[in-house]
């Protein structure tokens, strides 16, 4: 981050003078080599201003320089690693006040009509326990996923409902709601996270893909047109709306409008991308429209014959056509649903260790392997990686993959990726237990 200090201040020093050229423009996507919300943006960009001290002041300024820059470093390196937190965590916390409102509410309300009395301490510590864990399974369900779904809450709360009945049943007496409370209580804490889901993706766009059911404009011509809807097909990417804004004076069917009437269009249309064309939009009309979207809700992807580039972006159909579907899969509850199975059968294997063991082909390494998957090294079912691609969601490395046994002619990675996306599809707690016990004999493998 400091090259252009640098440069500049050598420039300086040889006798040379540096000069701005004010009138070229060029577009740059700030942020995207490290992004700023990251603990380790913070350290490589404040560090690059202790490393131009060191470089070019002498030994005692520059001392005290880095003692400033890294004193600064540390202060702007807990604030970022507490708005990560914030980020990360501000659905779950929000859903346990929620949670804990509703059923506050709800024993106060039961109090009044029901003539039932809730002692303090499981109003201060009972209740509060309770919307801790419903949070958490409804995390753990993938309710706190964005962009929100109206089922997955559902889901979730389903999931996190019958969790709620198994502690009632388990609990003593003293720590029980009513069975009203909880139904009532349920009911509302399910009404009040779907309300705030809903509000909050209507305010902005945080909670909603922009990718996903956009409404599209293409800057261009009907050829344009007509590639982007071919990208955005491929890459199993939906447009609620999408249409043309001409650069020629030959209007084409699905053609709304001109490039003069362009931000009209966007208005009338509440457009979400502006699509252009490189290869025919000149680059000071990209500059131009990129500049002018600052004021407006619509976002801006750049064209070429073969993908769409835009901040935070990159739409390009995969190499292998079964790559397309992997933008369906939920990387949350993807790795979600992998991590409870690899507990779950850590837990059985240790638990039945001296029989399971004689079942293996490496018996010391089955002991090792489960330790690794304990601590999240390892996966006790992977990818194939002789079908290895960087577009596929990232997992620890597996001790068995679902194409274990299959022989693929040399060079054949198409087929073994394949395999591997088909089963990202296709996983369940089942797929994987089905896996591990047809390959039992290799779970010692390395």
């Amino acid at each position: 981050y400091g090259e252009d200090i640098d440069l500049s201040y050598r420039i300086n020093k040889a006798g040379f003078i540096n000069r701005y050229c004010a009138d070229t423009e060029i577009i740059h996507y700030k942020g995207e080599s490290t992004k700023k919300d990251s603990v380790n943006y913070v350290f490589v960009f404040y560090r690059a201003m202790a490393i131009f001290a060191k470089k070019h002041f002498d030994k005692g300024n520059a001392s005290l320089f880095g003692f400033v820059i890294n004193t600064a470093i540390y202060l702007r390196a807990g604030l970022s690693l507490i708005k990560t937190v914030l980020k990360r965590v501000w659905q779950f916390l929000l859903d346990f006040i929620v949670i804990y409102g509703v059923f506050f509410l709800t024993t106060k309300w039961y109090e009044h009509y029901g003539e039932k009395d809730f002692s303090e301490p499981f109003i201060g510590f009972v209740l509060p326990l309770y919307s801790l864990i419903l949070s958490i399974v409804l995390a753990y369900a993938g309710a706190q996923n964005q962009p929100f779904r109206s089922m997955r809450l559902i889901r979730g709360w389903g999931i996190a409902f019958l969790f709620l009945l198994a502690i009632y049943a388990l609990f003593p007496e003293g720590f029980r709601f009513s069975r009203a409370v909880i139904l009532f209580g349920s009911i509302g804490s399910l009404t009040a996270g779907a309300i705030w889901r809903m509000v909050l993706s209507k305010l902005g766009k945080s909670q909603t893909d922009v990718s996903e059911n956009s409404r599209r404009l293409v800057v261009g011509n009907e050829d344009s047109y007509k590639n982007a809807q071919s990208i955005l097909t491929t890459c199993k990417i939906k447009s609620s709306f999408i249409g043309g804004i001409s650069l020629e004076n030959t209007p084409y069917k699905n053609c709304v409008s001109d490039i003069n009437k362009l931000w009209t269009a966007v208005q009338e249309f509440s457009i979400d991308e502006v699509i252009l064309d490189t290869r025919l939009c000149s680059y000071s009309t990209i500059v131009k429209v990129i500049g002018e979207s600052h004021g407006s809700k619509a976002g801006c992807l750049v064209m070429t014959e073969n993908w769409l580039l835009g901040p935070n972006t990159l739409i390009k159909p995969h190499k292998y056509a079964v790559g397309n579907h992997l933008n369906t899969i939920q990387s949350g509850d993807l790795w979600r649903m992998k991590r409870t199975f690899d507990l779950v059968f850590s837990v059985i294997a240790l638990l039945f260790m001296p029989i399971l063991i004689w079942f293996t082909d490496r018996k010391l390494g089955f002991v090792g392997n489960a330790f690794s998957v304990i601590v999240g090294q390892r996966s006790w079912v992977g990818y194939d990686q002789r079908g290895w691609h960087e577009s596929l969601p990232k997992l620890p490395h597996g001790i068995i993959h679902p194409n274990m046994h299959i022989i693929w002619a040399d060079g054949d990675e198409e087929s073994a990726f394949t395999g591997n996306v088909q089963y990202l599809l296709s996983n369940t707690f089942l797929t994987d237990f089905q896996l591990v016990f047809r390959h039992f004999e290799n779970l010692g493998d390395p």
